[in-house]
Order: C-alpha cells, then sequence, then structure tokens
C-alpha cells in the first residue's frame, strides 16, 4: 500500500496560491477600495468591504500557464441599511456608482457584469467587486438583471471557516486538490460548488491527507448518486445543480468516478512510483513524481493490512 501523504503535500505546497500573487493582489484590492470610498465620499455616500470567495477561504490555487486568477471584494452600501427598500436605488445605479469610481484604475476598462465590477489588471489576475446592502441581517446582493436577491458570501465564508476549525485546515487542502483536478481534467464545476460538495462530504483522516481525498471524494459520488444537488448552505439556499443537463450530469459523475478510480489505484499499490503516475492523470505535472526506492524494487513484502475509516485493519 502506497503512502502518497508526503507527496501530497509537496504538491498542496506548489499548488498553492503564492504569497507573492496574494499580496499583489492585496494591495490592488486595497487601492481600489481607497479609490470608492473616496468617490462615495464625494457624493456624500458611505460604502463598507468585505473580502470574500476563495481567497479569503484560502482555497484559491495558482492558475494553470498564468490563466486568470482573482479576488472577490464586497462593498457594502452603507446608507441604506435603514431604509425602505422602496427607497434604495436601482442595481444598475449602484453598479454605475462603482464603475465610475474605478474607471482608469487600471489600464483597461472595468467590466460591468451581472452580480460584480470587475476591473482587470495586465499582470493577468482581477479584482471582482459585488455591491450588497444589508438588511435585516442579511445581504442583498445587486443583481443587474434580477434586482437586488438575497446572496450572503460572507455568511458563506463563515460558513466554509467553521467547517474547517476541528481539522487543522485539511479540508482547505482537500478543496485546492480538487480545484486543481477540475482545472488539470477541464471538469464542467464551479470552484464555489466543489467546495460545498467538499465541506459537505468531508471525511477527516489526521495525518492522511491522500485518505480524507479519497473518502470524501468516494462521500461525494454516493452523495450526487442519491441525489444531483449541491444547495448553497446559506441565502437564498439554491441548488447550484439546477438546470444541468443530462450530458452535463454524466460528464461529471464519470470525470469523479475516474478520479475516484485512481486513488482507490494510488492507495492499493505497492508502487510508489505507480501511484504517482496515476495520480499525476488526474492532477497533472504538479504532482511529485516518485521513484521506488532500490529495496521496494527488488524485495517483495506482503502487502500491509487496508485501513478502514476508523483505522482498524480490514
Amino acid at each position: 500500500m502506497a503512502d502518497m501523504d508526503s507527496a501530497f503535500t509537496k504538491f498542496g505546497d506548489s499548488i498553492k496560491l503564492s504569497k507573492a500573487k496574494r499580496s499583489e493582489l492585496c494591495l490592488s484590492r486595497d487601492a481600489i477600495r481607497e479609490t470608492v470610498r473616496s468617490s462615495f465620499s464625494d457624493s456624500d455616500r458611505s460604502v463598507k468591504f468585505c473580502m470574500q470567495g476563495s481567497v479569503a477561504m484560502s482555497t484559491t490555487v495558482n492558475p494553470i500557464d498564468e490563466d486568470d486568477y482573482d479576488l472577490d471584494d464586497g462593498a457594502y452600501l452603507c446608507d441604506y441599511e435603514d431604509a425602505d427598500e422602496r427607497e434604495w436605488p436601482s442595481t444598475s445605479a449602484a453598479h454605475k456608482w462603482v464603475k465610475d469610481a474605478v474607471e482608469g484604475q487600471t489600464s483597461a476598462s472595468p467590466k460591468d457584469k451581472n452580480t460584480c465590477v470587475r476591473i482587470p489588471y495586465k499582470h493577468g489576475y482581477h479584482i471582482d467587486m459585488p455591491i450588497y446592502i444589508m438588511k435585516g441581517g442579511t445581504a442583498h446582493l445587486a443583481h443587474k438583471s434580477q434586482g437586488w436577491v438575497k446572496s450572503d458570501a460572507k455568511e458563506f465564508r463563515n460558513w466554509f471557516s467553521d467547517r474547517c476549525k476541528p481539522n487543522n485546515g485539511q479540508l482547505r487542502r482537500i478543496v485546492r486538490y480538487l480545484k486543481r483536478w477540475k482545472d488539470h481534467c477541464g471538469v464542467d464545476l464551479k470552484g464555489v460548488e466543489l467546495t460545498i460538495l467538499a465541506a459537505s462530504n468531508f471525511t477527516e483522516a489526521k495525518g492522511r491527507d491522500d485518505d480524507s481525498l479519497r473518502y470524501t471524494v468516494e462521500d461525494i459520488i454516493e452523495s450526487l448518486d442519491a441525489s444531483f444537488e449541491c444547495e448553497k448552505p446559506v441565502e437564498p439556499f439554491e441548488d447550484l445543480f439546477e438546470g444541468f443537463s443530462q450530458t452535463k450530469k454524466d460528464s461529471v459523475m464519470k470525470a469523479l468516478r475516474k478520479l475516484s478510480s485512481n486513488l482507490a489505484f494510488a492507495h492499493e499499490t505497492s508502487s510508489e512510483e505507480e501511484a504517482s503516475d496515476r495520480l499525476r492523470e488526474s492532477f497533472g505535472d504538479s504532482f511529485p513524481h516518485v521513484k521506488d526506492s532500490a529495496v521496494s524494487q527488488y524485495v517483495k513484502t506482503a502487502a500491509p493490512a487496508v485501513l478502514k475509516r476508523d483505522g482498524r485493519s480490514g
């Protein structure tokens, strides 16, 4: 039985968003905050900010081939929290305030998307700024085509963080492994969907990320076989898989079963080299290529008993 935990540790270190990239994102975030705050102040408006998304949750992975990556930073309009909803600005107006504020912030013009204003940077990343109004403790997102809709990214971050506290960061690492698998294999899932699936089906294996990932993927497959859904755990509690075609569902399940098969093979084989080769199929060249030691190549020993989830031999 191959022990791939040390290989997963090296792999995890290599795919985690680098400190340099994170620092650059945060510097850009701070500059945009100051620009928006100043513009709003000139118009007698006030705004607060709260970072959200994968950077805030420490689940961002380095992009493959320097593809685009991002940071999400929510802008909360403070002047309407106690106002009647009929007095709120239109979502288009709220978007325009932010877009006008950041115009000229970078060499490329900001993009006004349905759910946020996107500020692109030439270094290959962008800052997304969704806009909110808090009402009764619930965040309402300025969605250009749907109006002010309940959507609480801050609560989602808190929900995920609560699930990470007992396991010393293992869940965060599992999410990053799955995100790299998604990117390498071209699986048609969003990062937030993988985050929910992983957190909802997470199985801790102390000191063994390889076992934890294998168990978690098995449980994700079992849950989706029972009911193919991915319900957001905070407002508005929507099923993110609603509207998936049968073809897309089949494609996702096929990819998950292939990943599960590769993880099982890596666990069961006595050759760490064969195990790493199979795992590189799922995770790419960033996963270390491990060579068998001279002893393991020429000395045959009895395979150890397979451990069950309770740590006892099976």
